[in-house]
């Protein structure tokens, strides 16, 4: 079964919206596994491309943010947790055959404004990975 990582913190508004969207999306796409993960915690690539939903400081609107864009974003926009940017590039470095796919979540963005975003940026990525 396809894993997809969600990070945030449910405890901070600010960055509880990819965690609130939980049972919406597992209702949208019952042959994914969705697990909650902490970041900072044991967090490695279930598999390539790793999809990541996440909240992501200083974005306009909803995104995928690749592993080619790591480096631009990293420059022009900070990651919500700075932890996650420095285990990502990490295992980058591990992992070289390792894509990334994002789904970035504006910080304290509302779920109706997400939502439809989120779904259709997963849709996306898991088409791209059948081709």
């Amino acid at each position: 079964m396809r894993q997809v990582s969600v990070f945030g913190n449910p405890d901070l508004p600010a960055d509880a919206m990819p965690v609130s969207l939980l049972p919406e999306l597992r209702k949208r796409f019952p042959d994914i596994e969705f697990i909650h993960q902490d970041p900072n915690e044991d967090c490695t690539p279930p598999e390539s491309p790793w999809i990541i939903i996440d909240t992501v400081k200083g974005i306009p609107g909803v995104r995928l943010i690749t592993d080619a864009d790591l480096i631009q974003v990293k420059k022009r926009l900070t990651l919500h947790d700075y932890d996650l940017g420095m285990h990502l590039t990490l295992l980058k470095k591990i992992y070289p055959k390792l894509q990334l796919r994002i789904i970035g979540i504006p910080l304290g963005s509302s779920r109706e404004e997400v939502l439809p975003e989120v779904v259709r940026l997963l849709s996306a990525a898991l088409r791209e990975e059948l081709s």
